[in-house]
């Protein structure tokens, strides 16, 4: 880095909510990723019935080398992945996220389930 050169500024939260128009932003691909919920959630709480919700520290991450969306952002709760932001938020945050470094912490609602030995998870991302 030069002498002059910007660093990378947290972005609050409710930046992004005041672009996406929403406090909650949902998530995609969820059910592509059943092993990030199992250890998110738990066996028990996937037992239980109607499932089991989670607030959980996570993150809004920059894949620029993506080969489907050049402005793809993964969502990752407590490291797991659990989803993407879909393509066209993604599109209008990716710039804002980039001046933060990349990534932005975030909370995120964890939900899931087992359901004939398959587990069904969701997750949305809380902008407040």
């Amino acid at each position: 880095m030069g002498l002059f050169s910007k660093s990378p500024r947290p972005v609050p939260v409710w930046a992004l909510a005041r672009i996406v128009g929403d406090d909650v932003l949902e998530v995609h691909g969820e059910s592509s990723f059943p092993d990030s919920f199992r250890a998110l959630i738990g066996t028990a709480g996937l037992k239980a019935e109607g499932g089991t919700e989670r607030i959980v520290t996570g993150a809004l991450v920059q894949e620029p080398h993506n080969e489907y969306d050049k402005n793809a952002i993964v969502v990752r709760a407590e490291g797991h992945v659990v989803g993407y932001v879909p393509r066209i938020e993604a599109a209008k945050l990716s710039k804002i996220i980039a001046k933060g470094g990349g990534n932005v912490t975030v909370r995120i609602r964890v939900w899931a389930r087992l359901r004939n030995r398959e587990v069904f998870g969701s997750a949305r991302v809380i902008l407040q």
